[in-house]
Order: structure tokens, then C-alpha cells, then sequence
């Protein structure tokens, strides 16, 4: 009987869910889920005879072909899943792969293999300044009619303004005013939703867009990672981006849904989604290097970071949404100081 590799993300989440080992996090399980689906798919295996003697050489050759990172996810996802099912050899044979992921994410070898594919797909804060500025004169120049916001879209024109609004619009909410945005997580995007009235709540699950009178005015951000140190956050948006993204709620609006980054099902972009587009995006600009959000965002707060005022260390860390150890750790690379340097927090 073929195997329905379609649902079977669905099915495995599921399992793993209604399991007395369920994950605290759904996000977690979805995505252990998805690194499951795509190992069976990929060896044309199946609930019932992945973990067989016969086929574990094949699940070590496929690991090996994976970097560190996702290595490690991918073995963290067959451990649990072989706690799931119970099988006590599977069960030794993902311990195993988990300990040789962890030997392997800590070696010296992975750190410089690290730290060069950083240096290879590094580019400067001033070539994404500069594709965002074209962009946005771009997307300026499309706006003709007598509301400048809406557009008529038929065949190229649609085209060609889709282009210009992604990058401008991608592009923007990294680099557009670093001193007001400052450079946020995928996560914090992909949970964003638009809305006119400002929320007054304390807790969310979801994060805000503030329009007023159809205008982008504020950021209101609930869900993003250091959430449980900084709390609901609010920062104004800048004038460049403000204007992007009304162009963009415009172009979008006969999309259901509320979510600012949507897909054509009105559903929101999950975080990987978000970066395969910046990659794409860049790499038509970048020699085709690959720069994700954890790239993009680790070269705008180097720039964020070089030669501002320690005492702005505190401020700067909550509203790039990260601790103040992380900013000490940026300033000091971004400053070429001494690794030893010791920055005190005001």
C-alpha cells in the first residue's frame, strides 16, 4: 500500500501529541513532525519499519549530509519520536545519534565551519541599504492613481510591483531606520497581525500592527522569544517603512485574513517560509549567497552596535528583542574589542 507522505506530518504530530511523552510546545512538535516526514519521504520509509536494523545505515548517511544545527534537530526529533513508539533498539540507536550530534555541535571543526560560512555569505549593511532604497523609490514611482495606495493590477504590472513591494517591504523591516526599527526575529513578523483599534491587554498570542486611519503607526509586539523577560512591547514605525507597508496592506487586501504576512490562503507564513523569501530575495542581489533572517539580522545589529553609547546598551538589547549579555556580545564584535572586555549593565 503506497504511503500518503502528504498527511503524514499531520499523522506523526499527532501521534506524538496524544503520547504520554507529548511536547509542551506545538511549534516544537511540528517541527520535529516535519524533519520526520521529510526523513520518510526522502528514504521511502514508514512508521512501521524506519527504526529496522536494515535501514539505519541509511538514516546515519542522511544525517551526515546535514550541517550541525540540523543534524541536531533532526536527531532530537527521531529520539523523541522513538520514545513515542516504544522500540527500545530505536530507542538506543537515536541515543546514540543524539550523542555523536552534540560531539559534533560543540567541536572546534563545526565552529570554524560555522564561522567561514558566515564570513562567505556576510554582505554589507550598505548594499542592503541600497536595494531597500531602490526598492522604495520603486514602489513610490508605481503609485500614480489618484489614491496613491491602490492600484489596478493586471498582468506585468502585477508582477513587477509584487517584486518591488517584497523587497522593499522584507528589505524594510530590517534596514529601513535602524535607530526606530530595529532588527527583530522571523517569528515576531510571521505573528503579526493588522488592526485599527490599539490592543490595551498585557497578554497575547499574537503581535500587532496599528493603523491609524489606514496609516501603519505602531508595532505592538506580544509573542517573540525574550517575551517572558521584556513583556508587551510598542515602538513607532518609521516614515519609509510606515509607507511601504501600507502600499503592501493595499496590495494584499483582496487576500482574507488578517495576518500582515499572509499566503494566498489568507493563512500566515511560518518563520522558514519567511526566510526562504529573504534568501530569495537577497541572493538576486548577493552573488546567490545565502542570507536568512538569523544572517540578515546578525549584520544590521552589528551595524546597530558599532560605536553607540554604552549607556544605550540596555535600551538597545529589549528593543532588538534580546538579553543584555547578547548586546555586551555584539558591541564588543561589532567594536573590535577585546573578547575580555566587561560592560556593566546601568
Amino acid at each position: 500500500m503506497a504511503i500518503n507522505y502528504m498527511t503524514m506530518a499531520t499523522k506523526i504530530m499527532t501521534k506524538i501529541q496524544e503520547s504520554p511523552h507529548k511536547l509542551k510546545n506545538d511549534k516544537t512538535a511540528a517541527n520535529y513532525a516535519g524533519h520526520l516526514k521529510r526523513i520518510m519521504k526522502r528514504l521511502e520509509l514508514s512508521d512501521e519499519n524506519m527504526f529496522e536494523k536494515e535501514h539505519r545505515e541509511r538514516i546515519v548517511d542522511y544525517l551526515g549530509k546535514k550541517g550541525a544545527s540540523t543534524r541536531n534537530q533532526i536527531c532530537c526529533a527521531l529520539k523523541k519520536y522513538s520514545i513515542v513508539l516504544g522500540v527500545q533498539e530505536a530507542i538506543d540507536f537515536t541515543a546514540k545519534q543524539m550523542e555523536l550530534s552534540i560531539q559534533l555541535r560543540n567541536s572546534e571543526k563545526e565552529k570554524k565551519r560555522i564561522a567561514q560560512k558566515k564570513d562567505d555569505n556576510w554582505i554589507d549593511f550598505a548594499i542592503l541599504k541600497r536595494e531597500f532604497d531602490i526598492a522604495y523609490h520603486c514602489v513610490s514611482c508605481r503609485n500614480t492613481g489618484k489614491d496613491k495606495y491602490t492600484w489596478r493590477f493586471q498582468g506585468r504590472g502585477h508582477s513587477l510591483m509584487k517584486k518591488d513591494l517584497e523587497r522593499a517591504l522584507y528589505l524594510g523591516l530590517f534596514v529601513s531606520d535602524i535607530k526606530m526599527n530595529l532588527p527583530r526575529r522571523a517569528e515576531d513578523w510571521t505573528q503579526m497581525r493588522i488592526t485599527n483599534k490599539m490592543p490595551k491587554q498585557e497578554n497575547d498570542i499574537h503581535n500587532y500592527c496599528l493603523t491609524v486611519r489606514g496609516i501603519p503607526k505602531t508595532f505592538v509586539f506580544y509573542k517573540y522569544k525574550t517575551s517572558g523577560k521584556y513583556g508587551r512591547q510598542e515602538f513607532p514605525i518609521n516614515d519609509q517603512l510606515s509607507f511601504i507597508l501600507r502600499s503592501w496592506i493595499s496590495f494584499w487586501k483582496e487576500v482574507p485574513g488578517d495576518y500582515l504576512i499572509k499566503k494566498k490562503d489568507g493563512k500566515p507564513m511560518n518563520s522558514s517560509q519567511f526566510g526562504n523569501l529573504i534568501d530569495r530575495i537577497i541572493s538576486q542581489f548577493g552573488d546567490e549567497k545565502t542570507v536568512k533572517v538569523n544572517m540578515l539580522r546578525n549584520i544590521v545589529i552589528t551595524e546597530v552596535y558599532k560605536g553607540i553609547e554604552t549607556q544605550t546598551l540596555k535600551s538597545m538589547a529589549r528593543a532588538c528583542g534580546h538579553t543584555f549579555e547578547t548586546a555586551c556580545s555584539n558591541y564588543i564584535k561589532a567594536n573590535n574589542l577585546p573578547p575580555e572586555t566587561i560592560l556593566n549593565e546601568a
